[in-house]
Protein backbone atom coordinates (compact mmCIF):
# COMPACT_ATOMS: atom_id res chain seq x y z
CA UNK A 1 0.00 0.00 0.00
CA UNK A 2 1.35 3.35 -0.36
CA UNK A 3 1.15 6.53 1.63
CA UNK A 4 -1.08 9.08 0.99
CA UNK A 5 1.45 12.42 0.24
CA UNK A 6 0.99 15.46 2.26
CA UNK A 7 1.40 18.71 1.00
CA UNK A 8 3.24 21.65 2.83
CA UNK A 9 2.01 25.23 2.36
CA UNK A 10 4.08 27.19 0.48
CA UNK A 11 4.36 30.26 2.75
CA UNK A 12 5.68 28.00 5.67
CA UNK A 13 8.51 28.89 6.71
CA UNK A 14 11.41 26.37 5.52
CA UNK A 15 13.20 26.58 8.52
CA UNK A 16 10.38 25.87 10.42
CA UNK A 17 9.62 22.77 8.07
CA UNK A 18 12.80 21.48 8.02
CA UNK A 19 12.35 21.58 12.38
CA UNK A 20 9.67 20.06 12.30
CA UNK A 21 10.55 17.34 9.91
CA UNK A 22 13.60 16.34 12.50
CA UNK A 23 11.22 16.29 15.60
CA UNK A 24 9.03 13.89 13.75
CA UNK A 25 12.12 11.63 12.93
CA UNK A 26 13.00 11.80 16.76
CA UNK A 27 10.17 10.41 17.91
CA UNK A 28 9.07 8.09 14.97
CA UNK A 29 12.84 6.62 16.53
CA UNK A 30 11.52 6.70 19.98
CA UNK A 31 7.92 5.34 19.93
CA UNK A 32 9.64 2.22 17.18
CA UNK A 33 12.45 1.63 19.71
CA UNK A 34 10.33 1.32 22.67
CA UNK A 35 7.35 -0.85 20.87
CA UNK A 36 9.78 -3.48 20.26
CA UNK A 37 11.39 -5.69 23.19
CA UNK A 38 13.94 -7.29 21.56
CA UNK A 39 14.30 -10.41 23.68
CA UNK A 40 10.68 -10.86 21.98
CA UNK A 41 12.09 -11.13 18.82
CA UNK A 42 14.10 -14.66 20.04
CA UNK A 43 12.39 -17.94 19.49
CA UNK A 44 13.25 -20.46 22.04
CA UNK A 45 12.76 -24.32 21.20
CA UNK A 46 11.48 -24.99 25.02
CA UNK A 47 9.49 -27.82 27.09
CA UNK A 48 6.79 -27.35 28.87
CA UNK A 49 5.62 -31.10 30.12
CA UNK A 50 6.32 -34.42 29.73
CA UNK A 51 4.21 -34.79 26.72
CA UNK A 52 6.51 -32.24 24.53
CA UNK A 53 8.89 -33.46 22.66
CA UNK A 54 12.33 -31.27 22.87
CA UNK A 55 13.72 -30.53 19.56
CA UNK A 56 16.34 -27.56 18.92
CA UNK A 57 16.19 -25.69 15.78
CA UNK A 58 19.62 -25.69 13.90
CA UNK A 59 21.07 -22.41 12.66
CA UNK A 60 19.84 -21.04 9.77
CA UNK A 61 22.54 -20.96 7.02
CA UNK A 62 23.19 -17.55 5.37
CA UNK A 63 23.33 -18.87 1.74
CA UNK A 64 19.67 -19.52 0.31
CA UNK A 65 19.43 -23.26 -1.12
CA UNK A 66 19.99 -23.45 -5.20
CA UNK A 67 16.84 -25.23 -6.15
CA UNK A 68 14.26 -22.82 -3.58
CA UNK A 69 12.11 -20.96 -6.04
CA UNK A 70 11.50 -17.50 -4.31
CA UNK A 71 8.80 -15.70 -4.63
CA UNK A 72 8.07 -12.70 -6.76
CA UNK A 73 8.93 -9.08 -5.34
CA UNK A 74 6.25 -6.54 -5.95
CA UNK A 75 7.77 -4.62 -8.20
CA UNK A 76 7.75 -1.33 -6.07
CA UNK A 77 7.23 -0.63 -2.48
CA UNK A 78 3.59 -0.86 -1.43
CA UNK A 79 3.68 1.78 1.40
CA UNK A 80 0.42 2.31 4.46
CA UNK A 81 -2.20 3.97 3.18
CA UNK A 82 -4.07 6.68 5.38
CA UNK A 83 -7.02 5.63 6.57
CA UNK A 84 -9.76 8.26 7.69
CA UNK A 85 -11.42 6.74 10.72
CA UNK A 86 -15.04 7.04 10.86
CA UNK A 87 -16.27 9.01 13.98
CA UNK A 88 -19.38 6.86 15.61
CA UNK A 89 -21.43 7.42 18.07
CA UNK A 90 -21.38 5.56 21.53
CA UNK A 91 -23.03 2.43 21.83
CA UNK A 92 -26.08 2.56 23.81
CA UNK A 93 -26.58 -1.60 24.51
CA UNK A 94 -23.60 -2.55 27.13
CA UNK A 95 -23.81 -6.88 26.79
CA UNK A 96 -22.14 -8.35 29.59
CA UNK A 97 -23.24 -12.16 29.10
CA UNK A 98 -21.44 -14.07 26.46
CA UNK A 99 -24.93 -15.89 25.34
CA UNK A 100 -27.03 -12.36 24.84
CA UNK A 101 -24.59 -11.18 22.58
CA UNK A 102 -24.41 -14.10 20.39
CA UNK A 103 -28.59 -14.04 20.29
CA UNK A 104 -28.51 -10.44 19.42
CA UNK A 105 -25.88 -10.80 16.84
CA UNK A 106 -27.72 -13.57 15.37
CA UNK A 107 -31.36 -12.15 15.55
CA UNK A 108 -30.30 -8.76 14.15
CA UNK A 109 -28.23 -10.64 11.25
CA UNK A 110 -31.54 -12.94 10.36
CA UNK A 111 -33.75 -10.08 10.27
CA UNK A 112 -31.53 -8.21 7.91
CA UNK A 113 -32.35 -11.16 5.24
CA UNK A 114 -31.79 -9.82 2.08
CA UNK A 115 -34.44 -12.13 0.34
CA UNK A 116 -33.28 -11.65 -2.77
CA UNK A 117 -32.35 -15.10 -5.23
CA UNK A 118 -28.83 -16.31 -4.94
CA UNK A 119 -26.36 -14.05 -7.22
CA UNK A 120 -25.16 -16.45 -10.03
CA UNK A 121 -26.42 -14.48 -13.19
CA UNK A 122 -23.14 -14.01 -15.16
CA UNK A 123 -22.57 -11.45 -18.58
CA UNK A 124 -21.00 -14.59 -20.25
CA UNK A 125 -19.92 -17.86 -19.77
CA UNK A 126 -16.66 -16.29 -19.27
CA UNK A 127 -15.06 -15.67 -15.71
CA UNK A 128 -12.31 -13.84 -14.64
CA UNK A 129 -8.91 -15.15 -15.22
CA UNK A 130 -6.57 -15.64 -12.16
CA UNK A 131 -4.19 -13.16 -12.62
CA UNK A 132 -0.92 -13.22 -10.11
CA UNK A 133 -0.48 -10.24 -8.31
CA UNK A 134 3.13 -9.76 -9.66
CA UNK A 135 2.18 -11.13 -13.13
CA UNK A 136 2.43 -8.46 -16.06
CA UNK A 137 -1.11 -9.42 -17.43
CA UNK A 138 -2.11 -7.30 -20.05
CA UNK A 139 -5.71 -7.31 -18.18
CA UNK A 140 -5.88 -4.68 -16.81
CA UNK A 141 -8.89 -5.11 -13.68
CA UNK A 142 -10.16 -1.72 -14.05
CA UNK A 143 -13.86 -0.85 -12.61
CA UNK A 144 -15.10 -1.17 -16.11
CA UNK A 145 -13.41 -4.99 -16.70
CA UNK A 146 -14.64 -5.87 -13.19
CA UNK A 147 -18.51 -4.91 -13.79
CA UNK A 148 -18.38 -7.13 -17.40
CA UNK A 149 -19.21 -10.23 -14.95
CA UNK A 150 -21.28 -10.97 -11.63
CA UNK A 151 -24.89 -9.26 -12.80
CA UNK A 152 -27.30 -7.81 -10.15
CA UNK A 153 -30.37 -5.88 -11.16
CA UNK A 154 -32.03 -2.72 -9.63
CA UNK A 155 -34.16 -4.66 -7.40
CA UNK A 156 -31.26 -6.88 -6.00
CA UNK A 157 -29.16 -3.49 -5.35
CA UNK A 158 -31.63 -1.66 -3.67
CA UNK A 159 -32.54 -4.99 -1.54
CA UNK A 160 -28.78 -5.16 -0.49
CA UNK A 161 -28.51 -1.50 -0.10
CA UNK A 162 -31.04 -1.93 1.99
CA UNK A 163 -29.99 -4.66 4.11
CA UNK A 164 -26.48 -3.47 4.45
CA UNK A 165 -28.00 0.06 5.72
CA UNK A 166 -29.92 -1.08 8.06
CA UNK A 167 -27.60 -3.36 10.03
CA UNK A 168 -24.40 -1.21 10.30
CA UNK A 169 -26.25 1.53 12.93
CA UNK A 170 -27.54 -1.81 14.80
CA UNK A 171 -23.93 -3.31 15.31
CA UNK A 172 -22.73 0.11 16.08
CA UNK A 173 -24.95 0.81 19.25
CA UNK A 174 -23.52 -2.17 20.77
CA UNK A 175 -20.90 -3.13 22.94
CA UNK A 176 -19.39 -5.51 25.49
CA UNK A 177 -18.09 -5.65 28.90
CA UNK A 178 -16.36 -8.69 30.59
CA UNK A 179 -17.05 -10.91 27.34
CA UNK A 180 -13.72 -10.75 25.94
CA UNK A 181 -10.35 -10.81 27.83
CA UNK A 182 -6.57 -11.58 26.83
CA UNK A 183 -4.72 -12.55 24.28
CA UNK A 184 -5.42 -15.91 22.18
CA UNK A 185 -5.24 -18.49 19.37
CA UNK A 186 -8.73 -20.34 17.96
CA UNK A 187 -9.00 -22.94 15.69
CA UNK A 188 -11.79 -24.32 13.92
CA UNK A 189 -12.08 -28.23 14.34
CA UNK A 190 -14.20 -31.21 13.32
CA UNK A 191 -13.57 -33.81 11.58
CA UNK A 192 -9.74 -34.81 10.34
CA UNK A 193 -9.50 -30.72 11.59
CA UNK A 194 -9.36 -32.21 15.01
CA UNK A 195 -6.03 -33.89 14.10
CA UNK A 196 -4.91 -31.12 12.34
CA UNK A 197 -5.45 -28.60 15.56
CA UNK A 198 -3.39 -30.99 17.74
CA UNK A 199 -0.65 -31.13 15.03
CA UNK A 200 -0.86 -27.62 14.78
CA UNK A 201 -1.21 -26.81 18.82
CA UNK A 202 1.60 -29.43 19.29
CA UNK A 203 3.71 -27.02 17.39
CA UNK A 204 2.73 -24.38 19.43
CA UNK A 205 3.95 -25.62 22.42
CA UNK A 206 7.34 -27.04 21.48
CA UNK A 207 8.62 -24.06 19.63
CA UNK A 208 8.05 -22.16 22.88
CA UNK A 209 4.48 -20.20 22.79
CA UNK A 210 2.44 -19.85 26.02
CA UNK A 211 -0.48 -18.16 24.45
CA UNK A 212 -4.11 -20.22 25.54
CA UNK A 213 -5.52 -21.72 22.82
CA UNK A 214 -9.59 -23.01 21.97
CA UNK A 215 -10.54 -25.28 19.50
CA UNK A 216 -14.53 -24.96 18.38
CA UNK A 217 -16.24 -27.71 17.61
CA UNK A 218 -18.95 -27.33 15.54
CA UNK A 219 -21.38 -30.05 15.94
CA UNK A 220 -22.40 -33.05 18.37
CA UNK A 221 -20.86 -35.51 16.03
CA UNK A 222 -17.68 -33.66 15.69
CA UNK A 223 -16.95 -33.81 19.64
CA UNK A 224 -13.98 -35.93 20.86
CA UNK A 225 -14.28 -36.47 24.40
CA UNK A 226 -10.50 -37.64 25.05
CA UNK A 227 -9.53 -35.13 22.77
CA UNK A 228 -11.55 -32.13 24.76
CA UNK A 229 -11.34 -33.36 28.16
CA UNK A 230 -8.04 -34.51 28.26
CA UNK A 231 -5.39 -34.28 25.32
CA UNK A 232 -6.08 -30.02 24.56
CA UNK A 233 -5.68 -29.92 28.20
CA UNK A 234 -2.54 -30.92 28.76
CA UNK A 235 -1.59 -28.50 25.88
CA UNK A 236 -3.35 -25.41 27.46
CA UNK A 237 -5.73 -25.88 25.27
CA UNK A 238 -9.85 -26.46 25.63
CA UNK A 239 -12.54 -27.15 23.17
CA UNK A 240 -15.83 -24.99 22.69
CA UNK A 241 -18.24 -27.25 21.85
CA UNK A 242 -20.72 -24.49 19.73
CA UNK A 243 -24.08 -25.97 20.61
CA UNK A 244 -23.34 -25.55 24.33
CA UNK A 245 -21.79 -21.90 24.05
CA UNK A 246 -24.59 -20.15 21.57
CA UNK A 247 -27.41 -22.34 23.55
CA UNK A 248 -30.23 -24.13 21.98
CA UNK A 249 -32.16 -20.88 20.54
CA UNK A 250 -29.16 -19.39 18.91
CA UNK A 251 -27.49 -22.30 17.63
CA UNK A 252 -31.12 -23.03 15.68
CA UNK A 253 -30.51 -20.21 13.53
CA UNK A 254 -27.39 -21.41 12.25
CA UNK A 255 -26.93 -22.64 8.56
CA UNK A 256 -23.10 -22.51 8.32
CA UNK A 257 -20.61 -24.60 7.26
CA UNK A 258 -17.46 -25.00 5.80
CA UNK A 259 -15.76 -21.47 5.78
CA UNK A 260 -18.43 -20.02 7.44
CA UNK A 261 -17.45 -20.94 10.97
CA UNK A 262 -14.14 -19.10 11.06
CA UNK A 263 -15.82 -15.66 11.61
CA UNK A 264 -17.75 -17.56 14.33
CA UNK A 265 -15.19 -18.58 15.84
CA UNK A 266 -14.17 -15.24 16.14
CA UNK A 267 -17.43 -14.42 17.80
CA UNK A 268 -17.13 -17.15 20.39
CA UNK A 269 -13.52 -17.47 21.12
CA UNK A 270 -12.89 -15.67 24.88
CA UNK A 271 -10.05 -13.58 23.96
CA UNK A 272 -9.72 -9.93 23.45
CA UNK A 273 -6.89 -10.32 21.07
CA UNK A 274 -7.58 -13.16 18.87
CA UNK A 275 -4.89 -15.01 16.14
CA UNK A 276 -7.72 -16.97 13.59
CA UNK A 277 -5.39 -20.15 12.47
CA UNK A 278 -7.03 -22.68 9.82
CA UNK A 279 -6.20 -26.00 11.78
CA UNK A 280 -3.56 -27.02 9.45
CA UNK A 281 -1.69 -24.44 9.78
CA UNK A 282 1.76 -24.42 11.84
CA UNK A 283 3.77 -21.52 13.12
CA UNK A 284 7.25 -21.27 12.45
CA UNK A 285 7.90 -19.52 15.54
CA UNK A 286 6.26 -17.57 18.56
CA UNK A 287 3.27 -15.66 17.63
CA UNK A 288 2.67 -14.46 21.15
CA UNK A 289 4.99 -11.32 20.27
CA UNK A 290 2.58 -9.63 17.84
CA UNK A 291 0.02 -8.31 20.29
CA UNK A 292 2.62 -6.43 22.15
CA UNK A 293 4.02 -4.87 19.14
CA UNK A 294 3.51 -2.77 16.11
CA UNK A 295 1.33 -2.71 14.03
CA UNK A 296 -0.87 -4.75 16.07
CA UNK A 297 -0.74 -2.25 18.35
CA UNK A 298 -2.49 0.78 16.77
CA UNK A 299 -4.16 -0.81 13.66
CA UNK A 300 -5.82 -3.90 15.32
CA UNK A 301 -6.37 -5.64 12.33
CA UNK A 302 -3.46 -7.74 10.66
CA UNK A 303 -4.44 -9.32 7.41
CA UNK A 304 -2.04 -11.77 5.35
CA UNK A 305 -2.08 -11.50 1.28
CA UNK A 306 -2.71 -14.21 -1.14
CA UNK A 307 -1.39 -15.03 -4.66
CA UNK A 308 -3.70 -12.64 -6.67
CA UNK A 309 -5.19 -9.85 -8.02
CA UNK A 310 -8.15 -8.54 -6.23
CA UNK A 311 -11.59 -9.40 -8.80
CA UNK A 312 -14.41 -7.33 -6.29
CA UNK A 313 -17.46 -6.51 -8.19
CA UNK A 314 -18.29 -2.88 -8.35
CA UNK A 315 -21.23 -3.36 -7.21
CA UNK A 316 -19.93 -4.66 -3.91
CA UNK A 317 -18.78 -1.40 -2.84
CA UNK A 318 -22.02 0.17 -4.60
CA UNK A 319 -23.96 -2.10 -2.13
CA UNK A 320 -21.70 -0.95 1.14
CA UNK A 321 -21.59 2.42 0.13
CA UNK A 322 -17.55 2.65 -0.20
CA UNK A 323 -16.33 5.39 -1.61
CA UNK A 324 -13.71 4.67 -3.33
CA UNK A 325 -11.42 7.63 -5.47
CA UNK A 326 -11.90 7.98 -9.67
CA UNK A 327 -8.28 9.66 -9.89
CA UNK A 328 -6.21 8.62 -6.46
CA UNK A 329 -4.16 6.16 -6.98
CA UNK A 330 -2.63 4.82 -3.46
CA UNK A 331 -0.94 1.19 -5.58
CA UNK A 332 1.95 1.93 -8.75
CA UNK A 333 1.22 0.81 -11.74
CA UNK A 334 3.51 0.62 -15.06
CA UNK A 335 1.61 1.43 -18.33
CA UNK A 336 -1.84 2.77 -17.62
CA UNK A 337 -2.32 6.26 -18.59
CA UNK A 338 -5.80 6.59 -19.27
CA UNK A 339 -7.40 6.63 -15.32
CA UNK A 340 -10.44 4.42 -16.42
CA UNK A 341 -7.60 1.65 -16.94
CA UNK A 342 -6.60 1.96 -13.15
CA UNK A 343 -6.81 -1.08 -11.57
CA UNK A 344 -9.90 -0.59 -9.47
CA UNK A 345 -8.29 -2.18 -6.37
CA UNK A 346 -5.08 0.33 -6.69
CA UNK A 347 -7.69 3.36 -5.98
CA UNK A 348 -8.09 5.02 -2.64
CA UNK A 349 -10.83 3.51 -0.80
CA UNK A 350 -11.35 -0.12 -2.34
CA UNK A 351 -9.39 -3.13 -1.04
CA UNK A 352 -6.85 -2.80 -2.18
CA UNK A 353 -4.39 -5.27 -4.30
CA UNK A 354 -3.70 -8.58 -3.69
CA UNK A 355 -6.61 -10.59 -2.20
CA UNK A 356 -6.30 -11.52 0.92
CA UNK A 357 -5.41 -15.54 2.23
CA UNK A 358 -7.39 -16.20 5.68
CA UNK A 359 -5.38 -18.96 6.83
CA UNK A 360 -4.11 -16.25 9.67
CA UNK A 361 -6.06 -13.83 10.57
CA UNK A 362 -5.42 -11.68 13.95
CA UNK A 363 -8.19 -8.88 15.32
CA UNK A 364 -8.30 -6.83 18.62
CA UNK A 365 -12.18 -7.31 19.46
CA UNK A 366 -12.28 -3.90 21.60
CA UNK A 367 -10.83 -1.39 18.52
CA UNK A 368 -12.68 -3.67 16.19
CA UNK A 369 -15.76 -5.43 17.31
CA UNK A 370 -17.84 -4.00 14.78
CA UNK A 371 -15.99 -5.34 12.27
CA UNK A 372 -16.30 -8.62 13.67
CA UNK A 373 -20.17 -8.73 13.81
CA UNK A 374 -20.09 -7.56 10.11
CA UNK A 375 -17.88 -10.09 8.73
CA UNK A 376 -20.09 -12.30 10.25
CA UNK A 377 -22.91 -10.99 8.93
CA UNK A 378 -21.34 -11.79 4.76
CA UNK A 379 -20.21 -15.02 6.14
CA UNK A 380 -23.81 -15.61 6.82
CA UNK A 381 -24.69 -14.45 3.63
CA UNK A 382 -21.77 -15.10 2.21
CA UNK A 383 -22.52 -18.33 -0.19
CA UNK A 384 -25.43 -16.40 -1.44
CA UNK A 385 -24.45 -12.75 -1.89
CA UNK A 386 -21.19 -11.56 -0.28
CA UNK A 387 -18.71 -14.40 -1.79
CA UNK A 388 -19.67 -13.76 -5.30
CA UNK A 389 -19.40 -10.17 -4.79
CA UNK A 390 -16.21 -10.20 -3.26
CA UNK A 391 -14.63 -12.51 -5.54
CA UNK A 392 -16.64 -13.07 -8.79
CA UNK A 393 -15.96 -16.74 -8.74
CA UNK A 394 -12.01 -17.06 -8.85
CA UNK A 395 -10.05 -18.83 -7.23
CA UNK A 396 -10.10 -19.33 -3.21
CA UNK A 397 -13.57 -17.69 -3.35
CA UNK A 398 -14.84 -18.04 0.25
CA UNK A 399 -14.63 -16.27 3.90
CA UNK A 400 -10.89 -14.56 2.81
CA UNK A 401 -12.32 -11.00 1.63
CA UNK A 402 -14.55 -10.67 4.45
CA UNK A 403 -12.56 -9.47 7.25
CA UNK A 404 -10.97 -7.04 5.20
CA UNK A 405 -13.96 -5.93 3.49
CA UNK A 406 -15.73 -5.43 6.61
CA UNK A 407 -13.05 -3.10 8.43
CA UNK A 408 -12.99 -1.00 4.76
CA UNK A 409 -16.49 -0.57 5.26
CA UNK A 410 -17.07 0.68 8.55
CA UNK A 411 -13.43 3.19 7.87
CA UNK A 412 -11.40 1.26 10.65
CA UNK A 413 -7.55 0.79 10.52
CA UNK A 414 -5.97 -2.59 9.73
CA UNK A 415 -2.79 -3.40 8.45
CA UNK A 416 -1.95 -5.44 5.28
CA UNK A 417 1.58 -7.45 5.23
CA UNK A 418 3.47 -6.09 2.41
CA UNK A 419 5.78 -9.59 2.21
CA UNK A 420 3.98 -11.40 -0.74
CA UNK A 421 3.05 -15.11 0.14
CA UNK A 422 5.69 -17.78 -0.51
CA UNK A 423 4.96 -20.63 -2.32
CA UNK A 424 6.34 -23.52 -0.07
CA UNK A 425 7.18 -26.83 -2.05
CA UNK A 426 9.84 -28.87 -3.86
CA UNK A 427 11.01 -29.69 -7.53
CA UNK A 428 10.21 -32.68 -9.15
CA UNK A 429 13.30 -34.31 -11.20
CA UNK A 430 12.03 -32.68 -14.58
CA UNK A 431 11.95 -29.55 -12.84
CA UNK A 432 7.95 -29.20 -12.52
CA UNK A 433 7.18 -27.31 -9.11
CA UNK A 434 5.02 -29.23 -6.31
CA UNK A 435 3.19 -26.73 -3.85
CA UNK A 436 2.12 -28.02 -0.66
CA UNK A 437 1.51 -24.96 1.63
CA UNK A 438 1.94 -21.12 1.74
CA UNK A 439 4.77 -19.14 4.01
CA UNK A 440 3.44 -15.82 5.70
CA UNK A 441 5.61 -13.71 7.00
CA UNK A 442 6.28 -11.65 10.08
CA UNK A 443 4.25 -8.53 10.50
CA UNK A 444 5.91 -6.93 13.17
CA UNK A 445 9.65 -7.40 11.14
CA UNK A 446 6.97 -6.50 7.35
CA UNK A 447 6.54 -3.25 9.24
CA UNK A 448 9.84 -2.06 10.50
CA UNK A 449 10.65 -2.78 7.08
CA UNK A 450 7.91 -0.24 5.73
CA UNK A 451 9.31 2.48 8.00
CA UNK A 452 12.95 1.52 7.43
CA UNK A 453 14.47 5.16 6.00
CA UNK A 454 17.60 2.87 4.61
CA UNK A 455 17.62 -0.54 2.51
CA UNK A 456 20.28 -1.21 4.90
CA UNK A 457 18.34 -0.92 8.18
CA UNK A 458 15.74 -3.41 6.45
CA UNK A 459 16.22 -7.53 7.27
CA UNK A 460 14.37 -10.24 6.73
CA UNK A 461 10.77 -10.24 7.56
CA UNK A 462 11.35 -14.23 8.42
CA UNK A 463 8.17 -16.36 7.89
CA UNK A 464 6.32 -17.18 10.52
CA UNK A 465 3.33 -19.20 9.14
CA UNK A 466 3.12 -22.19 6.90
CA UNK A 467 -0.14 -22.98 6.00
CA UNK A 468 0.20 -26.84 5.13
CA UNK A 469 -2.81 -26.80 3.04
CA UNK A 470 -2.38 -29.18 0.40
CA UNK A 471 -1.79 -31.72 1.23
CA UNK A 472 -2.52 -31.50 4.64
CA UNK A 473 -0.21 -33.28 7.03
CA UNK A 474 -2.86 -36.28 7.55
CA UNK A 475 -0.46 -40.06 7.72
CA UNK A 476 -3.69 -41.57 6.01
CA UNK A 477 -3.88 -39.04 3.04
CA UNK A 478 -0.48 -38.26 2.81
CA UNK A 479 0.44 -42.35 1.88
CA UNK A 480 -2.92 -42.67 -0.52
CA UNK A 481 -2.20 -39.86 -2.20
CA UNK A 482 1.91 -40.86 -2.44
CA UNK A 483 2.92 -37.34 -1.40
CA UNK A 484 6.19 -38.51 -0.02
CA UNK A 485 7.07 -40.45 -2.98
CA UNK A 486 8.61 -39.47 -6.99
CA UNK A 487 7.76 -42.63 -8.13
CA UNK A 488 9.52 -45.19 -6.15
CA UNK A 489 12.00 -42.56 -4.29
CA UNK A 490 10.90 -41.11 -0.74
CA UNK A 491 11.11 -36.86 -0.72
CA UNK A 492 10.74 -34.19 1.26
CA UNK A 493 7.60 -32.98 0.84
CA UNK A 494 8.28 -29.19 2.31
CA UNK A 495 11.64 -28.88 0.02
CA UNK A 496 14.95 -26.93 1.65
CA UNK A 497 12.86 -25.40 4.10
CA UNK A 498 16.28 -24.63 6.58
CA UNK A 499 17.19 -21.50 4.50
CA UNK A 500 13.62 -20.16 5.01
CA UNK A 501 12.78 -21.02 8.91
CA UNK A 502 16.16 -21.77 10.25
CA UNK A 503 15.55 -25.41 11.15
CA UNK A 504 14.37 -28.91 10.00
CA UNK A 505 10.45 -27.79 9.86
CA UNK A 506 9.71 -31.31 8.03
CA UNK A 507 11.46 -33.25 10.49
CA UNK A 508 10.24 -31.01 13.59
CA UNK A 509 6.15 -31.60 12.50
CA UNK A 510 6.56 -35.84 11.29
CA UNK A 511 8.17 -36.07 14.89
CA UNK A 512 5.14 -34.21 16.66
CA UNK A 513 3.10 -36.67 14.59
CA UNK A 514 5.28 -39.77 15.65
CA UNK A 515 5.02 -38.84 19.45
CA UNK A 516 1.16 -38.08 19.04
CA UNK A 517 0.35 -41.04 17.25
CA UNK A 518 2.72 -43.49 18.03
CA UNK A 519 4.67 -42.44 21.35
CA UNK A 520 1.53 -41.10 23.26
CA UNK A 521 -0.98 -43.41 20.73
CA UNK A 522 -3.77 -40.63 20.87
CA UNK A 523 -7.18 -41.79 19.70
CA UNK A 524 -8.88 -39.84 17.31
CA UNK A 525 -12.10 -40.46 15.32
CA UNK A 526 -10.08 -39.59 11.66
CA UNK A 527 -7.83 -42.85 12.59
CA UNK A 528 -10.50 -45.16 13.66
CA UNK A 529 -10.03 -47.83 11.33
CA UNK A 530 -6.30 -47.28 10.52
CA UNK A 531 -3.78 -50.15 11.20
CA UNK A 532 -1.93 -47.71 13.90
CA UNK A 533 0.78 -50.42 13.71
CA UNK A 534 0.88 -49.80 9.61
CA UNK A 535 0.95 -46.10 10.48
CA UNK A 536 2.82 -45.31 12.36
CA UNK A 537 6.01 -47.94 10.57
CA UNK A 538 5.63 -45.25 7.93
CA UNK A 539 6.13 -42.55 10.24
CA UNK A 540 9.50 -43.69 11.63
CA UNK A 541 9.94 -44.76 8.21
CA UNK A 542 9.61 -41.17 7.05
CA UNK A 543 11.81 -40.01 10.44
CA UNK A 544 14.30 -42.07 9.66
CA UNK A 545 14.40 -40.72 5.85
CA UNK A 546 14.43 -37.33 7.32
CA UNK A 547 17.14 -37.75 9.69
CA UNK A 548 19.95 -39.43 6.77
CA UNK A 549 18.91 -36.58 4.06
CA UNK A 550 19.21 -33.17 6.38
Amino acid sequence: MRGSLHSFNRSVNRSKIFALLVLSTIISFVLVYNSIDITDTVSVIIEKSQNITKLEPETPKEEKPKQEEQPKEPKEPIESVEITVRVKPEPQNVITKPKELYNTVFQLIRDADPKVAPFNRYKSGARIPNVGFNDNSKIQFSKEYLSEFLQLNETELEKMKESHSSIVPKFENITTKDIYKGDGIVFVGGGRFNWMALMSVKSLRNIGSELPVEVMIPNQADYEADLCENVLPSLNAKCLYLPEILGNETYSMLKFGGYQYKSLALLVSSFKNVLLLDADNLAAYVPDVIFRNEPFKSKGMIVWPDFWKRSTSPDFYNITGIEVSSDERVLPGFTENDKKYFPLHHMKGSLLDPTSESGQFILNKETHLHDMFLALYYNSYGPKYYYPLLSQGVVGEGDKETFLAASVALQNTYFQVRRSVHAVGRFKKDGHFVGVAMGQFDPIQDHLNSIAKTEEEKKGPRMLFVHSNFPKLHPVQLREQRKLFEGEERVRMFGPMKGLVGYDFELFQFRNMEHLLCDLRIELDTFKKENRTTMCQEIHQHVDFLVKHP
